[in-house]
């Protein structure tokens, strides 16, 4: 599986925590911190993805 499915993976599984986890803690659903959350992943995995797209160029 390549980063950014992974990374879109990560995302949806983070979101998904975090707003049960929020759901848990405070009884309600915080949804600006699961989708800042989940961004948050989806921009690492971005980024991981262009990092090792670079590599690979500059070693060609």
């Amino acid at each position: 599986m390549n980063t950014i499915k992974q990374g879109i993976v990560m995302a949806v599984s983070v979101f998904i925590f975090s707003a049960l986890f929020s759901n848990f803690m405070d009884g309600r659903i915080d949804w600006l911190l699961s989708f800042s959350v989940a961004s948050g992943f989806l921009l690492g995995s971005v980024l991981m993805y262009l990092w090792q797209r670079d590599g690979k160029k500059q070693r060609m």
